[in-house]
């Protein structure tokens, strides 16, 4: 994988940490980098009186930064310290492995575990919802299309369809109905 790529077309995915920590010799904060996966992309190693570098928590990449020249814009067009960035991303280990928009794992769950019959409407929709703008990503002409009279009618006709036992298998599941709506939407 090219990290370099990666970084230049993240101009706000990095963040930039300025700790007086990283003026050590083996910075306990690199280490625990290492010890969770990140990877050193640097073309270079660490400078001397550089107390700051650049880190991804999407790839788990890290860079040192240069002195005198900014590398990356930083999330925030700010620097954060290591403690903060421990915190920010321990916020972000509590959803990995989730969907963008899904607060914890009870949410998660496939549709086909849930109890048909008591699915409502609204989180049957959502479902749908969910599938959408995962394979067509958001914009305002999707969301448009989405909230349209034919989009609407296909979401209550399959909705009809997935509650009943009749119907059940024959192609109304949230995820079928989303792609359904991603192939007409093209």
């Amino acid at each position: 994988m090219d990290y370099r790529q990666i970084f230049d077309n993240l101009p706000s995915e990095l963040f930039l940490i300025q700790d007086e920590e990283l003026l050590e010799r083996e910075p306990p904060f690199l280490k625990w980098l290492l010890d969770s996966g990140f990877v050193f992309v640097g073309e270079r190693g660490r400078y001397d009186g550089c107390n700051w570098i650049y880190v991804s928590i999407t790839h788990k990449v890290y860079v040192p930064g240069i002195p005198g020249r900014k590398v990356f814009a930083p999330i925030g067009n700010h620097a954060i310290t290591v403690d903060e960035f421990y915190t920010i991303y321990s916020i972000y280990e509590k959803y990995s492995g989730l969907s963008e928009l899904v607060m914890n794992r009870e949410e998660e769950r496939d549709p086909w575990l849930r109890n048909m019959e008591s699915l409502t409407f609204e989180e049957y929709e959502s479902d749908v919802k969910r599938g959408f703008f995962e394979r067509n990503g958001y914009t305002p002409e999707s969301e448009a299309y989405f909230l349209s009279e034919e989009a609407q009618n296909l979401i209550h006709t399959n909705y009809k369809g997935y509650i009943d036992p009749e119907f059940r298998f024959a192609g109304c599941e949230p995820a079928a109905t989303a792609s359904c709506l991603f192939m007409m939407f093209e």
